[in-house]
């Protein structure tokens, strides 16, 4: 039997009414201090001393207290953080907005995610083709960057200039691949482009988290026997040549390169490039034949535009 069977049988067997009266409420009120969750009455968090309770609702605003003010609880799930602070580093993520613990432990950076919330409570995004991640990366630290109208975009140096030879600062890197050229990137938080040439023999590549607007030719073409950034010498992409006729077939790699005439029938133009790993650019016609095309690449965590050509384009 337990302690309250045995008290309750005790006052029924009780005559005196006083004696049952005072049994029925400490009966009670025993029950109600059992059940209670409310620990202690405070004015500030240090006032409560049970671990397991040391959230101080002085208002009563917080649902663990049930209304009841100046009480001490468990710390609310929906407290805010100027008031119980986070763990630095912890990140929170809805819609399209990404809020992260600093490193007080008693503020958060909000900022917001150009392709939403992933499923990690982090921004979604996407790893860029041939190791320009880490560019990618570094560029939500660059300022926003407009290269003029008729800039001269050199691959080699990474060296851009206007139309009057004064330098465009935007930073740059080389990202070096397995089985092609070298990759110049340019990099920055932003990029709005106009018309620009574009030399040197590593392919190009612009990065940003934000837009990248392209308003007009950004021109990576050979010329004659020059080849654009980032164009291949060899390679099955490079047009089919038969010596004894003087003949040969295009050069190939974004498509197949067209069919030279001889007299023993065709020759068969070069190959096109299956996949955008590794980053090539266009390959040597046959015999005589001209220079491949250069080699771009643009990643953008937010949108590309290509405008179209201008009014003013080069002369």
């Amino acid at each position: 039997m337990s302690f309250f069977e045995q008290l309750w049988s005790e006052l029924i067997d009780k005559r005196d009414m006083g004696v049952t009266k005072f049994g029925v409420v400490v009966l009670v009120a025993g029950l109600a201090a059992c059940g209670s969750e409310k620990v202690d009455q405070c004015d500030k968090d240090s006032d409560c001393t049970n671990i397991a309770y040391p959230f101080c609702d002085v208002n009563g605003e917080y649902s663990p207290s049930g209304g009841e003010s100046h009480v001490c609880t468990v710390t609310p799930v929906d407290c805010s953080v100027d008031r119980c602070g986070c763990s630095p580093g912890a990140t929170t993520c809805s819609g399209d907005a990404l809020t992260v613990c600093n490193s007080d432990g008693a503020s958060t950076t909000m900022e917001t995610c150009a392709l939403g919330c992933g499923t990690t409570e982090r921004c979604f995004t996407f790893q860029p083709m041939n190791g320009l991640g880490p560019a990618l990366l570094a560029a939500a630290n660059e300022p926003d960057i407009v290269v003029p109208d008729k800039a001269r975009i050199n691959t080699d140096t990474g060296g851009v200039t206007d139309s009057a030879n004064v330098t465009v600062q935007i930073a740059t890197l080389v990202v070096n691949q397995t089985n092609g050229p070298d990759i110049r990137v340019f990099f920055a938080r932003s990029l709005d482009i106009s018309d620009a040439v574009v030399t040197g023999g590593k392919a190009l590549a612009f990065v940003a988290p934000g837009k990248i607007i392209v308003r007009g030719v950004v021109d990576a073409s050979a010329n004659a026997a020059t080849p654009g950034p980032g164009a291949q010498n060899s390679g099955p992409c490079v047009g089919i040549e038969e010596a004894s006729t003087s003949t040969a077939g295009g050069g190939g790699n974004g498509t197949s390169g067209a069919r030279g005439v001889s007299t023993n029938g065709f020759v068969t133009g070069g190959a096109a490039q299956t996949s955008f790993e590794p980053l090539l650019g266009g390959c040597f016609g046959g015999i005589d034949g001209g220079a491949g095309g250069g080699a771009v690449q643009i990643d953008s965590l937010e949108s590309v535009e290509l405008v179209g050509l201008t009014n003013n384009r080069r002369g």
